[in-house]
């Protein structure tokens, strides 16, 4: 952060979101990981022989199947897209949204290993 001095608050919520993804991740993230990979074995084979593409196939499966909603504090009243949002009020993000996304992913239900 700009060389300002973290407050407690923001150290402690920093520990708390590292434990709570690091959890999701092996609770969640894994095994839905390693069951797709097992269900196509194309896919499978083409990782095995490019382990180059491995980051970029993790961060696909992390979009197809995410495991952490993001909940944010609103900090101020504010009206978007016609809904009414409250100060304190808290809004949660699901990723599995965006990562269903047509907008965004053109196949969202695929996941491309091309």
């Amino acid at each position: 952060m700009n060389g300002a001095q973290l407050t407690d608050y923001e150290v402690f919520a920093m520990i708390a979101l590292v434990l709570l993804v690091g959890r999701g991740t092996i609770v969640n993230f894994l095994p839905l990981a390693m069951e797709y990979l097992a269900r196509h074995p194309r896919d499978f084979a083409q990782l095995s022989a490019n382990p180059q593409k491995i980051p970029q196939q993790v961060a696909k499966m992390l979009r197809h199947f995410p495991v952490v909603a993001q909940a944010r504090l609103v900090t101020k009243d504010l009206l978007r897209d016609d809904v009414e949002l409250k100060s304190r009020d808290m809004v949660l993000a699901p990723l599995t949204l965006y990562g269903v996304n047509e907008r965004v992913n053109p196949d969202p239900m695929h996941l491309n290993f091309t």
